[in-house]
């Protein structure tokens, strides 16, 4: 189970990506170039043919984001600038300053399907990469509606615990706007579908510098220690939800991410 009501796509999608390179060793200029292309190849993974559609250009690797639009806990619109994120009031619950209680309003995500953690991590391995770059092409366009989808903050990765066979699975998932909701497009991969996220009252740690699945475990865990010792319980204490605000190339010191306990049967207005 996913932890999301999913209504799954109509068909499966394509894989837009082609791979090519040219070859023409007639002299020992030529043959250069061949290594040297070969090598581009390599470095970049795939060459894009002339005509190729822009949704099959999508790089996770170059959509970058600054952490100059983060401005600490609580700023919904600094924090994110031009991105859009899940709307959610900040609560004084009377916990410490590094803590944040959030009231997330009902909202509609994309997620990708399961996959199995490597060595206990959630953000590492080749299955979690190729469902990343699905979701990501989803909102470049690879849809039943070809439509454009602005890209949003926080990527979610979390982690749930299935009591059925007793093992970790991972999803990674996008937020997608509310001017969606009536009528969203749905996914051209099977293992890509649309969820809704129930209100919920989640307990954050801002994670600044570098971060990592097991730092987002370890702090999972403390928090998770200090809720109990102040009599706070929740409904998902297994669940791992770590959002990640910085994507690749931002420097070490610029990196931010939260990791979140979350409430979904608090009652709120």
């Amino acid at each position: 189970s996913s932890g999301i009501n999913a209504e799954w796509p109509l068909r499966p999608g394509t894989n837009l990506t082609r791979l090519c390179c040219y070859h023409r060793p007639f002299t020992i200029l030529h043959t250069a170039m061949f290594f040297f292309g070969l090598l581009t190849c390599y470095l970049l993974t795939t060459c894009l043919l002339p005509g190729t559609t822009a949704t099959s250009r999508a790089d996770p690797d170059i959509d970058l984001i600054n952490i100059n639009d983060i401005y600490g806990p609580g700023h919904v619109n600094t924090r994110c600038q031009n991105k859009i994120c899940p709307v959610y009031t900040v609560q004084d619950a009377g916990l410490p300053s590094v803590i944040e209680v959030r009231d997330y309003q009902d909202s509609y995500w994309v997620s990708t399907t399961y996959y199995e953690p490597i060595n206990g991590s959630c953000i590492e391995g080749e299955a979690m990469r190729a469902l990343y770059i699905q979701l990501y092409n989803f909102y470049k366009g690879v849809n039943t509606m070809g439509l454009l989808i602005d890209r949003t903050l926080p990527v979610r990765v979390m982690r749930q615990f299935n009591r059925e066979d007793n093992k970790n699975y991972c999803y990674t998932m996008f937020y997608l706007p509310e001017i969606y909701s009536m009528n969203p497009p749905a996914p051209l991969s099977v293992e890509i579908f649309m969820g809704y996220n129930y209100r919920k009252r989640c307990y954050t740690l801002q994670v600044k510098g570098r971060f990592s699945w097991k730092r987002a475990t370890r702090l999972h865990e403390a928090l998770l220690k200090f809720l109990k010792k102040k009599k706070i319980t929740t409904t998902t204490n297994s669940d791992i939800i770590l959002d990640i605000y910085t994507g690749y190339g931002v420097p070490l010191e610029e990196k931010y991410a939260e990791v979140l306990i979350c409430d979904e049967n608090v009652s709120y207005k």
